[in-house]
C-alpha cells in the first residue's frame, strides 16, 4: 500500500469507526497515524486535496475525546497544522495546541514522549508567529526543553529535537533579549549539528547548519563580534553544500547567506558581500515560485529558518539588500526594486514579521523622498512615516528591535523636519532618538547609534540643553560596547570604529556650551576604557570586606578569573568555509568565551551589590570632576582635545581650578597631516625599523629632511605656546632653577606626536622657545591613571640606599636581530647601582624567572626586544629567551612594589593612531600592570647611545632620591629623563659646536615618559 493510500485508509477506518463505535476501527485508525511517518504525511499534506484535509482536521478531536491516553496527539496536531497553512483558520491552529506539562506521561517510551513534546513546541511556535502571544512562546520554550530532556543520547530524533530547542529559544531571544536564551540556542544547534553528522541525511543537516548560522548572527548583532558573523556564513555556506539546488529549502538558506553577507558589508563596507547578498536575496525570491507552505516546511523539518520562513520574508530581506546597495551605489532601480519587493510582501506576512518589512518599507521610502529630483518626496516621506509607526506599534515595547525601528522613524522625522520645517517633526525625531537611546533592553550599539542621531539633530537646531543630555547619555553608553564579557579584540575593535571621536565630539560640544566641566569629565570617561577595566579587576577590596567579607571574596574571586580570561583569542579558522566547522569539532574557545560573558555577568551583580552598600555608591565608576581635580598635585595637567569642529586645550591646576584655551589656528585635518608625515620621516631615516637599534651606531648620522623641523615648529606655535603662555602664572621661576612639571594628555593623532620636543630649533636664539626650555613634561593615558598612582604608597626604603633594580638583557633573543649593545648597558647599571642590581641576561631570562624577580623589584630595566598587539594589548609583551612576556601574564602577578620601569626597546611607547584614545603600547601598558612610572621610545633608537643615555637618566634619579626626602619615583623618573636628554643634547652641541640640528634632537628626545597608573 503506498503512504497515500495507507492516509486514505487511515480516513477511511474513522469513518467506519464513527458510524459502528467499531473498537477496531479505532485501533486501525491508531496505528495508521502511529505508523505514517512525519515525512509521509508532510506529502501528503502538501499534495492531496483541501477537502481531504478536513476529513482528515476532524480525525485528531475525535481521538483526543475518545482515548484518555495522548499517545497519538502529536501527528493528528500536526495534521491541525498542516491544515491551518492551507486554510489559514484559527480554529485549526488552536486545536494543534496541548499545555506541555512534564508531569504527565504521554506515553512509556522515552524516544516517543520527547518527539510529541517536539511537535507540540512546534504548534505553539506557530500560534506565537502567527498572533505574538508570549505565553505561546513560552510553552514552546517548556516543551522543547521537554523533549531534549526525554530524548536519549544517539537517538535517531535526538538532532532534530536539539534544533528545535534552537529555534524556540532564538524567537524567545528575539522578544526577551536574554543572552542566556542565545547561548542555550548556540549549545543546542551545535550538537543538533554533531548528532546529525551521523543519524540525519543532507536536508536535515542542512537545516541544523542554518540554525547554528542564525544563532551565531543573533550574537553577533547582540555582541557585535566579528568572529561570530563569520561562523554564521561559515555554517551556512555548509549548509547549502548539503542539499541539492532543486530542494525546497534551498532558497531558506540563500536568504540566510544574503543576512549574514548584509551584516558583515555593514560592517566592513566591502561591496563583494554587498552584490553576493543581493544576489542571493534575489535567488532566494525567485526560486519560492510558484509559492511553498511555511507550515508544511515545519512539518518536515521543524522549521528550516527560524526567521524568515516564508517567501514574504525573503522579499523584505531582498527589499533590505537592495536598499543598501542604492546607498552605495546610488542606483534609483534598485531603490524602486526595493519598495517593490517590501509592498509584495507585507500582506502575507504575520504579525510576527510585519515590523521587520514594515521597516525596510520605511526606510526605502524615507531614502526616496531624499532623492535629487524625486517627484513625490512629500507622498514617500508621509508613507514612510505611516509604515514606521505602524511597525512601531506592532513591536512590543521590551522587544530588543524596538530601539531600531525608533531610529528610523526618527531619521524619517528628521527628513520631513529639514524639508519641511515642521517644528512638530523636529520634537517627534528627538523623542524617538531620545526614548531609544534610554531604552534599557536594547542592544548598546543600537541605542549608541541612537544617541548619536539625538545629538547631532540637536547640535544643527541650536538645542543646547538636550544637547548636553544626549551626549551624557553616549558617554554612558560608551562602556556598555566595550563589554568586559567581550574579548580584547572585540573591545578594541569599537575604539578604532569612532568611539573615541565620538567622545571627542561630545567634549567639543560641552566646550562649545561652556560646561568645561562636563568636557573633562567626558574626555575622562572615554579614555582607556580597556585599561580600566583590567585595572577596575586588580582594585583592592579591603574597605569592602570590613562590611562584607562573603562579599568582597565572591568580588575578588571574579575579578581574578575574569582577568585570567582575557588572553583567550577568537578562531579564525572559521573564515575558511572548507573547514569543518572547528566551533563544532574544537569547542574549547567557544566554551572559554562563554566562560567570559558569564564572568562578565557575575562581576556585574557583584558590582551592583557592592555599590547597595552605604558610602560605596561609586564603587569603580568613573571619577567625576570633583575627584579628578587632584590629578594636578604634581603639576598642571593639560588635556588637549582635538576635534573636526574645533581644538582645545583644558588645563587642570595644581590649585584645583580648570582653565580653557582655544586653540583656533590648530584642527584635526592638520593633525592628522602632521601625523603622517612624521612617520613618513620617521621611515625614510630608518627610526620606525624595530631593526634599528640592532644596526645603527648612531642616529643622529642619519639625520633628517626639513619635515620634522617644520612640525615641531608648527607644534610649537599652534599648540605648545599658546598653552604654555596661558599658564605662565601657574610655571613660576624656582631660585634653584628647576623648571616646573606639567603632563600632557591628547587626544586623536596628537597623542602620537612629540609635544615634550616643540620647538623652534632652527631659530637664530632658540631659548625659550622650546617647550624643553620651559618645562620638564611626562605624558598620561588618563587623569584616573595619575589618581591610582597617586593611591600607592612609595617606597619606604633609606634615601642613602638605591632600590633595588632588575636589569633583563636580551642580546640574542632566537629569532630576532641581535642586540649587543644591552650587555655594555647591563654593566653600566651595575657599576652604577654599586651591589643593587640583579641582572638576569641571555639564557638566564627566561619567562618564568623574570616574573618571578619582578615581584621584589622596585626598578626595572628591560633591555630587549618589545612586541606590540594592537588587537589585543594584554598579548603585547617583551622578548626573552624562552618567549615573549606578555602584559596579560603581569597583570596576573602582584605588583605591589613596582615604581619605575625602564623600557629600552623599540617604539615602546608608539601605538595605533586609531587607538589613541586606548593609549594601545607597552609604556600604557606598564602602567595599567602597576607601575607608577614608565620610561619608553617613542621610536627606535641607537643601540650604541641607549646606554648613554640609561646612565645619564638613573644617575639624576639617584642623586634626587638622596636629595629629596619626599622623592617620588613617578615625578622624579621625569626630571631624571630631562637631566639625561640634556646631557646628550650638550655633549652633541660640544662636538658640532652648534644648536642641535633637528635630526640630532630626534636622537636625543627619542625617550618619553609615561607618569602614573
Amino acid at each position: 500500500m503506498t503512504q497515500f493510500a495507507q492516509s486514505d485508509a487511515t480516513a477511511s477506518h474513522y469513518l467506519e469507526w464513527l458510524s459502528s463505535d467499531d473498537l477496531a476501527g479505532l485501533e486501525q485508525t491508531v496505528s495508521g497515524f502511529k505508523n505514517t511517518s512525519e515525512a509521509d504525511f508532510a506529502r501528503y499534506f502538501r499534495y492531496y486535496h483541501v477537502e481531504r484535509m478536513r476529513v482528515l482536521g476532524e480525525l485528531r478531536t475525535a481521538i483526543l475525546e475518545t482515548v484518555s491516553s495522548a499517545k497519538h496527539d502529536s501527528r493528528a496536531g500536526a495534521a491541525f497544522r498542516a491544515r491551518f497553512g492551507q486554510l489559514r483558520t484559527l480554529d485549526d491552529l488552536e486545536r494543534s495546541v496541548i499545555e506541555p506539562r512534564p508531569d504527565v506521561d504521554l506515553t512509556g517510551e522515552y524516544a516517543d514522549k520527547a518527539y510529541r513534546y517536539s511537535t507540540i513546541a512546534t504548534a505553539f511556535r506557530t500560534r506565537f508567529e502567527n498572533f505574538a502571544e508570549p505565553k505561546d512562546l513560552e510553552c514552546a520554550v517548556t516543551a522543547a526543553r521537554i523533549a531534549v530532556t526525554h530524548t536519549p543520547e544517539g537517538d535517531e530524533t535526538q538532532a532534530t529535537v536539539l534544533n528545535n530547542l534552537c529555534i524556540a529559544l532564538q524567537m524567545r531571544f528575539g522578544r526577551r533579549g536574554e543572552l542566556d536564551d542565545l547561548e542555550e540556542a548556540i549549545i543546542s544547534s551545535r550538537k543538533a549539528v554533531e548528532v546529525g553528522a551521523s543519524t540525519d541525511g543532507g536536508a536535515s543537516r542542512a537545516a541544523h547548519y542554518n540554525n547554528l548560522s542564525l544563532a551565531y548572527e543573533a550574537r553577533y548583532n547582540r555582541l557585535g563580534a566579528l568572529d561570530d558573523n563569520d561562523k554564521a556564513i561559515t555554517a551556512i555556506r555548509r549548509a547549502l553544500e548539503l542539499i541539492p539546488v532543486e530542494d525546497s529549502r534551498y532558497a531558506a538558506l540563500l536568504n540566510s547567506l544574503g543576512n549574514g553577507l548584509l551584516a558583515r558589508y555593514e560592517r566592513l563596507s566591502h561591496l563583494p558581500d554587498l552584490e553576493e547578498a543581493v544576489d542571493a536575496a534575489q535567488k532566494a525570491v525567485h526560486m519560492v515560485h510558484p509559492p511553498t507552505d511555511a507550515a508544511e516546511g515545519q512539518l518536515v523539518d521543524l522549521s528550516v529558518n527560524a526567521n524568515d520562513i516564508s517567501r514574504p520574508g525573503y522579499r523584505s530581506n531582498l527589499c533590505n539588500a537592495l536598499t543598501l546597495r542604492y546607498k552605495r551605489l546610488g542606483r534609483v532601480s534598485d531603490l524602486e526594486n526595493a519598495i517593490a519587493a517590501a509592498r509584495l510582501a507585507l500582506p502575507d506576512m504575520d504579525l510576527v514579521h510585519q515590523p521587520l518589512c514594515l521597516c525596510g518599507l520605511g526606510i526605502a521610502l524615507t531614502l526616496k523622498s531624499q532623492h535629487p529630483g524625486a517627484d513625490d518626496s512629500v507622498a514617500a516621506l508621509d508613507e514612510a512615516l505611516a509604515v514606521l509607526n505602524r511597525a512601531i506599534q506592532l513591536t512590543p515595547d521590551g522587544d530588543t528591535d524596538w530601539v531600531e525601528w525608533s531610529i528610523y522613524l526618527g531619521d524619517a522625522y528628521a527628513a520631513r523636519h529639514a524639508s519641511q520645517s515642521h517644528q512638530n517633526d523636529l520634537t517627534n525625531a528627538v523623542g524617538c532618538y531620545s526614548k531609544a537611546a534610554g531604552k534599557l533592553t536594547g542592544q548598546p550599539a543600537k541605542r549608541f547609534k541612537a544617541a548619536i542621531a539625538w545629538a547631532r539633530l540637536c547640535s544643527t537646531n541650536d538645542m543646547d540643553t538636550a544637547l548636553i543630555a544626549a551626549y551624557e547619555c553616549i558617554v554612558s553608553l560608551a562602556p556598555l560596547l566595550m563589554w568586559l564579557g567581550q574579548s580584547a579584540e572585540h573591545r578594541y575593535e569599537q575604539v578604532t570604529h569612532g568611539l573615541g571621536d565620538v567622545i571627542s565630539e561630545a567634549a567639543a560640544a560641552a566646550i562649545s556650551v561652556g560646561r568645561m566641566d562636563l568636557a573633562v569629565q567626558w574626555l575622562e570617561a572615554g579614555r582607556g576604557i580597556v585599561w580600566s577595566q583590567l585595572s577596575n579587576l586588580r582594585s583592592p577590596v579591603d574597605s569592602i570586606r570590613a562590611v562584607n567579607a562573603t562579599l568582597a571574596d565572591d568580588f575578588e574571586r571574579v575579578a581574578v578569573a575574569l582577568q585570567s580570561s582575557n588572553g583567550h583569542k577568537a578562531d579564525r579558522h572559521s573564515l575558511d568555509p572548507a573547514r569543518t566547522m572547528p566551533e563544532v569539532n574544537a569547542s574549547g574557545i567557544e566554551q572559554a568565551a562563554k566562560n567570559r560573558r558569564d564572568l562578565a555577568r557575575q562581576y556585574e551583580g557583584l558590582l551592583e551589590e557592592i555599590r547597595a552598600i552605604d558610602g560605596f555608591r561609586d564603587f569603580l565608576r568613573p571619577p567625576r570632576l570633583s575627584s579628578l581635580r587632584a590629578a594636578a598635585v604634581d603639576g598642571p595637567v593639560v588635556m588637549v582635545n582635538v576635534h573636526s569642529s574645533r581644538c582645545d586645550a583644558l588645563i587642570l591646576t595644581p590649585a584645583g581650578n580648570l582653565r580653557h584655551v582655544a586653540l583656533p589656528c590648530f584642527s584635526q585635518k592638520l593633525a592628522q597631516t602632521m601625523y603622517s608625515s612624521f612617520l613618513n620621516e620617521l621611515g625614510h631615516t630608518g627610526l620606525r625599523d624595530p631593526l634599528t637599534r640592532a644596526t645603527a651606531a648612531s642616529i643622529t648620522k642619519q639625520g633628517a629632511t626639513s619635515f620634522v623641523p617644520r612640525i615641531l615648529e608648527r607644534l610649537w606655535v599652534q599648540v605648545a605656546e599658546p598653552i604654555l603662555t596661558a599658564m605662565a602664572d601657574m610655571l613660576p621661576p624656582t631660585t634653584d632653577g628647576t623648571l616646573p612639571h606639567v603632563t600632557w594628555c591628547a587626544t586623536g593623532h596628537l597623542a602620537h606626536l612629540p609635544l615634550h620636543a616643540a620647538g623652534l630649533w632652527h631659530a637664530p636664539t632658540a631659548q625659550q622657545a622650546r617647550v624643553i626650555d620651559r618645562v620638564v613634561s611626562s605624558y598620561t593615558p588618563s587623569l584616573s591613571a595619575l589618581l591610582r598612582c597617586q593611591r600607592i604608597s612609595t617606597t619606604s626604603a633609606s634615601p642613602d640606599d638605591a632600590p633595588h633594580l632588575l636589569v633583563v638583557t636580551q642580546a640574542n633573543a632566537p629569532g630576532w636581530a641581535p642586540l649587543p649593545g644591552t650587555l655594555e648597558e647591563a654593566k653600566i647599571l651595575i657599576r652604577r647601582f654599586a651591589g643593587y642590581a640583579f641582572v638576569l641576561g641571555e639564557e638566564h631570562a627566561t619567562v618564568s624567572a623574570v616574573t618571578d624577580a619582578m615581584k621584589g623589584s622596585a626598578w626595572v630595566h628591560l633591555a630587549c626586544h618589545g612586541v606590540q598587539k594592537t588587537t589585543n594589548p594584554t598579548e603585547s609583551g617583551f622578548v626573552l629567551y624562552d618567549g615573549s612576556l606578555t602584559l596579560g601574564a603581569l597583570m596576573e602577578e602582584s605588583t605591589d612594589r613596582a615604581e619605575l620601569a625602564f623600557l629600552s626597546a623599540c617604539q615602546t611607547a608608539t601605538g595605533d593612531a586609531s587607538l589613541s584614545e586606548e593609549a594601545v603600547h607597552l609604556a600604557a601598558g606598564m602602567l595599567a600592570v602597576g607601575f607608577r612610572a614608565v620610561v619608553g621610545t617613542l621610536w627606535s633608537i641607537g643601540d650604541a647611545e641607549a646606554p648613554i643615555v640609561a646612565d645619564a637618566f638613573y644617575a639624576s634619579l639617584l642623586e634626587q632620591r638622596r636629595k629629596f626626602p619626599t622623592f617620588s619615583a613617578r615625578t622624579g623618573a621625569a626630571y631624571a629623563l630631562h637631566d639625561a636628554v640634556a646631557c646628550q643634547s650638550l655633549e652633541s652641541e660640544g662636538r658640532r659646536g652648534q644648536v642641535p640640528e633637528v635630526g640630532a634632537f630626534c636622537s636625543f628626545r627619542r625617550l618619553s615618559l609615561y607618569s602614573g597608573t
